[in-house]
This record gives structure tokens, C-alpha cells and sequence, in this order.
């Protein structure tokens, strides 16, 4: 009889090789996630130390916001990352940065201009339309796109306002990091290039 040893490694060989080809897409991504979950949550500790305060657990913070930027901007200036592993880490560098912003206020929306809209989803949630006038800042009720989908949200899945806008916002913004990486990929010729220019994007206060 013919020993089946070899004809069963075939398979077997097939699939080592294919966890090898996506382990070198991958690149650094992994221990780089690991790294930034750190980060993010020195950041996330810091904030529930000082809410309502300037206590110690600002230089905390300040810590965990280094965590996360170095490795992945370090990562991004490197010239043997591949496309795949940019993508990845301009998505997670975009999800840790907006999460300082959630931690920092985990059950609202603090900010003047999350505020103005907050309004307008009111508005569509409470009358079941769009386009009506927002005293707050009267053009925003002209661009009901976001709010739009905050309210969507709210009624499909039965959430406040605030923390359906946290999701809405939060994937808007890795759309948005995913188009800047596409079109400056696109124009330049240079993945490396993009990868930059959307981590400059993520870091972005606005």
C-alpha cells in the first residue's frame, strides 16, 4: 500500500503557507494593537482619576497618548509596511484617538458642535422629517446627513442619542481616515505616503 503521510501534507503545507503570506501582511499590526490598547487604556484610567479635576493623572494621560501615537507613526515612516498593515493602522489609530475623546466623556456629548446637533436629531426623531430650522446654527439643519443617521439608529436599536451619535461619529470618522488613505494612495503612487497623511488626519483636535 502507499503510505498516505505525503499526499496529506499537501493540505496541510497549503495552510501553513497561507498563515505565512497574511503573517507578512500583517506585519507589525498585532504587537502595535497590543501596545495601543495600553495606551488607551492609561488614557481611559486617567480620565476617570481626573473627571472634574486637575489632579496627577493628567501626566497619565499625556503617557498614554504617547503609547499610542509613537509605534504606530514610527510604523507608518517605515518603508517595508505593507499596504495591509497601513490600512490596518490608520483604523486603529483613528479608533484609539477617538476613544480619548469618549472616555473622556462616556455618556454625552460634551462639545459645543455635538450640541448643535444633538438638536437636529431631536428634531427628525420628534417629527419624523428632515430640514427643519435649527435655531442653534441655522445652516446645519441644510446638512442632515449625520443626524440623519444618529436618529436612524436611535430607532432601529432603541439607544439614547448620545450614545448612538458616539457610533455614528466614531465610523464616520474611519470612513473618512479610509478615503484620505485611498485618494493620496491613488495620486501619489505611495501607500507610505497615505498612511501619513491619514495618521495626520486622525490626530487632528477637530
Amino acid at each position: 500500500m502507499t503510505e498516505p503521510g505525503p499526499i496529506n501534507a499537501a493540505p496541510t503545507t497549503r495552510v501553513t503557507a497561507a498563515q505565512a503570506g497574511i503573517s507578512r501582511q500583517l506585519g507589525l499590526l498585532l504587537p502595535i494593537a497590543v501596545l495601543v490598547a495600553i495606551g488607551s487604556l492609561c488614557v481611559a484610567l486617567a480620565d476617570a482619576a481626573n473627571r472634574g479635576s486637575n489632579g496627577p493623572g493628567q501626566t497619565f494621560f499625556w503617557i498614554g497618548i504617547v503609547i499610542i501615537v509613537i509605534p504606530v507613526a514610527t510604523r507608518l515612516c517605515s518603508v517595508d509596511a505593507t499596504r495591509l498593515e497601513r490600512v490596518g493602522l490608520i483604523v486603529l489609530f483613528g479608533l484609539a484617538l477617538y476613544l480619548t475623546k469618549v472616555t473622556y466623556s462616556p455618556s454625552r456629548l460634551p462639545f459645543s458642535d455635538e450640541f448643535v446637533e444633538f438638536r437636529t436629531v431631536v428634531d427628525i426623531l420628534g417629527t419624523g422629517g428632515m430640514f427643519h430650522f435649527n435655531p442653534l446654527l441655522p445652516v446645519s439643519s441644510s446638512y442632515p446627513g449625520l443626524p440623519g443617521l444618529t436618529a436612524g439608529l436611535v430607532q432601529l436599536t432603541g439607544l439614547s442619542v448620545s450614545s448612538a451619535a458616539i457610533i455614528v461619529i466614531g465610523s464616520a470618522r474611519i470612513v473618512l481616515m479610509l478615503a484620505i488613505f485611498a485618494t493620496v494612495d491613488r495620486l501619489s503612487g505611495s501607500p507610505r505616503l497615505a498612511g501619513l497623511a491619514a495618521c495626520l488626519y486622525a490626530a487632528n483636535p477637530i
